[in-house]
Parts: C-alpha cells; sequence; structure tokens
C-alpha cells in the first residue's frame, strides 16, 4: 500500500501550519472584479463604476496587474479568455497566447550533453545554456496586446485609452516593494542580476533585491510607462507595426533572439467556440484545443460517469478518491497523447488570473502570463516589456518517425499550456474562475467547478474548502487540513499522497479567482492564502 509522506520543502516545514486563513467575498448589485492585486482590482472596479462594463473592467485590470504583478504577466506575454454576453446568453472564447517565431531554429537548442533536468516548470531534458528558459532565445512572439486590442473591439463600451489610466499611473509611481514583491524578486535575483534591464529595474546598484523595511523602495519602470502611453494613444497595433514595434525587435535582436518585425505584424488572436459539457446540476464552458480545457473536461466527464458522483452536502472522502482518479487518468492522457511533461511541485507559482462581472450579468474569466516567474528575465531597455520565456511550453526533444512528439518546438508553432479560464452555470446564474499556478491549476479549477455545480457550495466555502493537488499521476498533493478519513481513503485506494505544508508564499495548490453573477447581484472572491489577491464589488 502507498505510504503517505510528510513534505519539508524549503522553509515550510518552519511555517506554522495550525492556522485558518479565509478571505470574505465581495458582493454588489453593480458588479465585480477579483485578481492578484488589490490595485490592479481596483482599477477594474473604477471602469465599472464609471459605466464600463465587463470587458472594458477585465481590460483595464490586465493592464493594472501586469504593472503592479510584473513578475506573472504583462504586454511582453499572453493569454487566454472567456466572455460571457448577457444579452445573447452566449460564450466566447479568445486564444492570444504566444507561438515561436517563424525563423526560429530548433537546433539552436541542443540538449545538453551531460543531461540532466531542466530546473524549472517542467521536467524537459535540459538544454544547452538554458536557452529555452533564460534570455532572448527563450522568447515567444507575445500576443497579449492584440488580445486585449479585439476584445475592446469586439465588446468594448469605454474608450480605448481610458483603459490604460490605472496602468499607466501605477507606472509613473513604481512598483512599492513590500515583503511579497522582494520574496519574488530575492527567489529569482540570480537570474535579474544578468539582464541589465532587469537589474536596473529590480535590484539595487550593487545586485541586491530592495529592503522594503528600511528603504521603502519603488522599482520605476519609466520605458513601460511611455509604452502604456503610446499604445492608449494608437492601439493595440503600435507593438505588432511602427516605431514601438521595430524598437522592440532591434532589442530582442541584439539579445540573439530571432523573432522579426513580420511575427509581430502577423501575430492574430485565435477566436474559439467554447466546448460545454453537463457538471452536477448545471454546465461548464472550456476553451479547446491548446491549454487546460480538454484536461478539465476529460477529468469531469469521467466523474460525472459514476453513480450519484456528488453524494452529501460537501465533498467527502468517496467524492476525492474519484475526483483523483479521474484527474489522473485524464493527465496520463495529457503526458502520453498531448505532449506535455511531468514537472516539479512545489515551484513558484506563475501566471496570473482575473474575474469581473457587471450589472448586466456580463463576465469574463482571463488568464495571463509570462510562464515563468519574471518570464525570461529579459527586460526590454527600449520599450521596458518584461519578456516571456513560452520556448519552454515545447518539448526541446526533436519528433522521429517512430517517437512523434506532437509538443516539440518547431518555427512558427503554439505550444501545449495549462492555464484554463473556465465559466460555468446552474439555474441560479453564472459564475467566471480561473488559476494561476502552472499545471495545477487543471485539477484546483476542476474542483471549485465540482463544488459549486456538484454539491451546491456557496462561493466563499467553495473557495476555503481543502483542495488536493493532482497535476502528477504519480502521486497526488494534500491540504494539511484534509481530514485522515480522506487520506486513508486515498492511500486504501492504491494512490500515492504528499501533505503538503502551507509556507509563506502560497506555492502547493494554484491560486484560485471567481466571480459570479446571479438575482442576488454580483459577487466575487479572492484565493484567502495569496497576500495580494482581492475581490472588490459594488
Amino acid at each position: 500500500m502507498p505510504e503517505l509522506t510528510q513534505t519539508t520543502a524549503h522553509y515550510n516545514d518552519r511555517f506554522s501550519n495550525n492556522q485558518t486563513v479565509r478571505k470574505a467575498s465581495a458582493q454588489g448589485r453593480n458588479g465585480a472584479v477579483v485578481s492578484q492585486s488589490r490595485v490592479a482590482t481596483e482599477a477594474g472596479l473604477k471602469v465599472l463604476r464609471a459605466g464600463g462594463n465587463a470587458v472594458d473592467a477585465a481590460i483595464a485590470t490586465s493592464l493594472a496587474v501586469g504593472v503592479a504583478e510584473p513578475w506573472m504577466s504583462g504586454l511582453g506575454g499572453g493569454g487566454l479568455c472567456l466572455i460571457y454576453r448577457a444579452r445573447d446568453q452566449k460564450v466566447f472564447g479568445f486564444d492570444f497566447g504566444m507561438r515561436a517565431p517563424r525563423a526560429l531554429d530548433p537546433a539552436d537548442y541542443p540538449l545538453d550533453p551531460d543531461g540532466g533536468m531542466a530546473g524549472d516548470l517542467f521536467g524537459w531534458p535540459k538544454v544547452v545554456e538554458d536557452r529555452n528558459l533564460h534570455g532572448a532565445t527563450a522568447v515567444a512572439v507575445p500576443g497579449m496586446t492584440a488580445g486585449l486590442g479585439l476584445l475592446h473591439e469586439r465588446f468594448g463600451s469605454r474608450s480605448w485609452a481610458s483603459l490604460f489610466e490605472s496602468a499607466i499611473a501605477l507606472a509613473d509611481e513604481g512598483l512599492l516593494v513590500d515583503w511579497f514583491a522582494q520574496h519574488h524578486i530575492a527567489n529569482n535575483a540570480s537570474g535579474l542580476v544578468r539582464d541589465p534591464g532587469c537589474r536596473a529595474i529590480f535590484l539595487t546598484p550593487e545586485g541586491l533585491p530592495p529592503a522594503p523595511v528600511t528603504d521603502r523602495p519603488r522599482c520605476r519602470n519609466v520605458a513601460l510607462a511611455a509604452t502604456l502611453r503610446t499604445l492608449a494613444d494608437q492601439g493595440a497595433a503600435a507593438l505588432h507595426e511602427g516605431p514601438l514595434a521595430q524598437s522592440v525587435i532591434a532589442d530582442l535582436q541584439a539579445l540573439g533572439s530571432r523573432m522579426t518585425l513580420q511575427d509581430l505584424a502577423d501575430t492574430k488572436p485565435h477566436t474559439y467556440q467554447p466546448v460545454q459539457a453537463p457538471l452536477g446540476c448545471g454546465r461548464v464552458w472550456v476553451l479547446p484545443e491548446l491549454n487546460g480545457g480538454p484536461t478539465i473536461l476529460r477529468a469531469l466527464q469521467s466523474l460525472q460517469s459514476k453513480e450519484d458522483p456528488f453524494k452529501g452536502a460537501a465533498p467527502d472522502p468517496a467524492f476525492f478518491v474519484a475526483f483523483a482518479k479521474a484527474m489522473q487518468e485524464s493527465f496520463r492522457y495529457r503526458l502520453g497523447e498531448l505532449g506535455d511533461q511531468e514537472g516539479r511541485r512545489g515551484v513558484e507559482s506563475c501566471t496570473t488570473h482575473l474575474s469581473t462581472v457587471d450589472g448586466e450579468g456580463n463576465m469574463v474569466a482571463m488568464t495571463q502570463t509570462l510562464l515563468s516567474v519574471f518570464g525570461s528575465r529579459v527586460l526590454l531597455p527600449g520599450s521596458g516589456l518584461l519578456m516571456n520565456n513560452a520556448i519552454n511550453w515545447f518539448d526541446p526533444r526533436p519528433s522521429e518517425d517512430d517517437d512523434p512528439r506532437p509538443n516539440a518546438l518547431a518555427p512558427g508553432k503554439r505550444p501545449l499550456c495549462n492555464y484554463v479560464p473556465l465559466i460555468g452555470e446552474d439555474v441560479d446564474g453564472r459564475f467566471a474562475v480561473g488559476g494561476s499556478g502552472g499545471r495545477k491549476i487543471i485539477p484546483a479549477v476542476a474542483q471549485l467547478a465540482a463544488w459549486r455545480l456538484g454539491y451546491g457550495l456557496e462561493l466563499d466555502t467553495a473557495m476555503a474548502q481543502p483542495r488536493l493537488d493532482v497535476s502528477s499521476p504519480e502521486s497526488v498533493g494534500l491540504d494539511p487540513r484534509i481530514g485522515q478519513d480522506t487520506i486513508e481513503a486515498l492511500n486504501n485506494a492504491g494512490i500515492s499522497t504528499q501533505v503538503l505544508r502551507w509556507g509563506p508564499a502560497p506555492n502547493n495548490f494554484a491560486i484560485l479567482g471567481c466571480a459570479e453573477s446571479s438575482d442576488q447581484g454580483a459577487k466575487a472572491a479572492a484565493d484567502p492564502y495569496h497576500p495580494w489577491a482581492e475581490a472588490m464589488a459594488f
């Protein structure tokens, strides 16, 4: 029988787990916003108060969170989005993720002859000089700006420029470095110090992380503020053609990238018909193709096929066993057929998610990312953009006739991604949810959807519920609050488990954010374990 193992990763064994953390949801009649940054949430709520709709609020929140939480996302990255439009009760899907430059040569990424595994999110074989992880060779063509531009064109009601106001103000004042910001900077300082742009913005002249207690420092990115003003004045196309685009490409090519102006000019978001499936007393929508949506649907459909999968008033040991088995099978399919690779547990959570809802019932679930924390650790001096490292999403091993690899690195290709915004619906209303945390996003979003639609748990209870991390087909990570009866049931079912102790940084489980709309109005809830995450409503 598999044995339960207690993890003591890093400093978490010294961190008290004898505590319960809760955050109250926010409720109002006119709209709600949730993100991983209080000031970004305020930016979205400001737009709603001014008469903007949920898409306007999402764009403003997206721009602001890229400034306020720069290590997770920004205009140098990409994202996914689901939109529910109340007037015709339709769900729309958009993918504005990254893709490989068309001039990329896979031969530039040879496997390290000494072997080993890459020291980041995924279990890929190590590439020489970590060229797929750090530096300009790790940068894929960003899609974030083009995506926001399309969303505004299709659904926006406020002026494009007005949605930049909060982001520009935040960039002008600079990022105030508190303990949580310092945590991210310090954890990545060895990579940041190698790039002149990152070093100038995020580190002291001595190459050290700022000291928040003594200095109250701010990280000011003057070039980013100027870029935001250019985009506000000239539109999203300014990042894909013209002087700003030329600056981006010149800086990248000077650092060794094969990206060209044509790559930026050819950037087009993908529009999708979302896939829907029944779940409990309602249904869910996710995006198809190269994201976590198909993996979630496969697991939820397996769970839904069981006899009485949601018995009782709340998740019990039988549910967790059935869920773990369904999710592990879904991940085995993902790893075996879709080209994903099992990664490492306990690394820093990355990516960011925001959800918005307005008084008409329109809602947005948007997840955006640079991939790794601080992306490629390349900050372009001319534009101030911190660039993604989405080349790391690809399998660096080449496809061969006898060993096809569907996610192998290739020119112009889009990678298989982990993020998964989801919209759910039952007779009482709808909710928009998503998360950050790499592959951990998939089981976290699936569990919240199951608890809302299978058990009918209200939002606060569902957000505070102890979760499993089933992002590995080999073992299941457990919230320390999971009961011993659940642990024994999982072990008796042949499932290896690990208790993942909480620490000062929320790395063990995905960080969820959810907004909902019902006859009672709008409501949003932030993940209780993220120190910056905030939900607001009015």
